[in-house]
């Protein structure tokens, strides 16, 4: 590893080419540490320009390692990061990809269990039939929905519930073990699960606040738009699609602004407000960063799952699929919960290591996971309990 003129490492020389000059307080040790009583030039040399001394020499720190995980702890770009989350996967795959292929698996075989159970299959049978008999489609329309409405309707609440449950077991885990291989920690399933157990409620009550808070003006804009197409005509239209882009681009600014409340709420064991208010801080001034790196990766993994996708329906659109259609149904379970588990898994983590590069930025966190490498009483997820050092300075 390079040192810069002082002999201090993570020097210019180990800036990326053109990173800019680093933030400020850089390379200043952390608050409070006491000078060493043998630190400074040394007293006999006699002649020579005279160096300053090495700040890791002059206070009482431990040698700062490269990379003591997956990532070093300094600011981190796209390769970087992306390094690093496929890093988090290796070295972990139980309560990542693991954990979240299970959990996509069970919500998958309970859909096709639903299915049978509420009769819908009758309308895939149809849509696998290719006929335009219309003795036959009445036959189907009749036996689709043998249920009153409300049947239906609380398997879709149901459902609902289910996504909650389903995505703060999945993301709990993942969060706790990118965190911990920052570290080089190993997560097991288990102890993925039992750190993240306290922040399962609160990742639940989130995405229920996050759910209303699209809900709401998404539905008041369709109502309005509904009554002015009523009362108005067709001239509403071209105001409602205005309004419509307006409120898109107002629920993205915001959801970028909020990406990281649900590792917040894992990570440091934050309530719902508490993670929503420190997400909003950490990501003031990073907006474009972080929509560019989350819309990078989300685009590819949309793209690598849509062709695997049309593969699937390629296959399931052969002239025999009708006859085998509980076998296809089961193959396209398997097969999306193994597209969703990688996707799911690799946005959480990496979006967890955002946060790390966040806070290393603002709040140096660098140097409390520094300090936690040799501290044997440090919380068992790293950076749980660090400081803000840049305003205890």
């Amino acid at each position: 590893m390079s040192q810069d003129p002082t002999g201090n490492p993570g020097g210019p020389a180990d800036q990326p080419a053109g990173w800019g000059p680093p933030p400020a307080g850089w390379g200043t040790p952390a608050p409070g540490a006491h000078p060493a009583p043998n630190a400074g030039p040394n007293p006999d040399l006699h002649s020579g320009p005279t160096m300053p001394p090495n700040p890791y020499q002059q206070f009482s720190l431990p040698p700062r390692p490269a990379k003591p995980g997956v990532i070093e702890l300094r600011p981190l770009g796209l390769s970087d990061l992306l390094d690093g989350t496929f890093a988090v996967l290796r070295r972990a795959p139980m309560p990542t990809l693991v954990n979240a292929g299970t959990i996509h698996l069970v919500l998958g075989l309970l859909g096709v269990l639903a299915l049978y159970v509420t009769g819908i299959e009758e309308v895939l049978q149809y849509s696998l039939s290719f006929t335009e008999d219309p003795e036959v489609i009445a036959d189907i329309a009749a036996g689709a929905f043998p249920y009153p409405w409300f049947v239906y309707a609380g398997f879709g609440l149901l459902a609902v519930v289910l996504y909650f449950v389903a995505y703060a077991l999945i993301a709990g885990p993942a969060t706790v073990a990118a965190m911990r291989a920052t570290l080089n920690r190993p997560t097991s399933w288990r102890e993925g699960l039992i750190l993240a157990k306290g922040a399962l409620p609160r990742l639940i009550g989130l995405e229920l606040v996050l759910g209303f808070a699209v809900l709401i003006p998404v539905v008041a804009l369709g109502a309005l738009g509904g009554w002015l197409l009523y009362t108005v005509g067709i001239m509403a239209l071209i105001p409602l699609l205005l309004a419509g882009v307006l409120v898109m681009v107002g629920l993205i600014w915001i959801g970028v602004r909020l990406t990281l409340a649900p590792i917040l709420v894992v990570s440091q064991s934050l309530s719902v407000g508490a993670a929503i208010a420190r997400s909003w801080r950490l990501t003031r001034g990073s907006w474009w960063r972080v929509f560019g790196i989350v819309l990078v990766v989300s685009l590819v993994i949309s793209v690598l799952a849509g062709i695997i996708s049309s593969v699937l329906s390629v296959a399931t659109s052969w002239p025999g699929a009708a006859g085998a259609l509980w076998f296809m149904l089961i193959l396209g379970v398997v097969v999306n919960a193994l597209l969703s588990a990688v996707s799911t898994v690799l946005l959480q983590v990496l979006v967890t290591l955002l946060q790390v590069d966040l806070r290393i930025r603002r709040e140096r966190l660098d140097v409390g996971l520094l300090g936690e490498i040799v501290d044997p009483g440090a919380h068992p997820i790293p950076g749980h309990d660090a400081l803000d050092y840049t305003q205890a300075r």
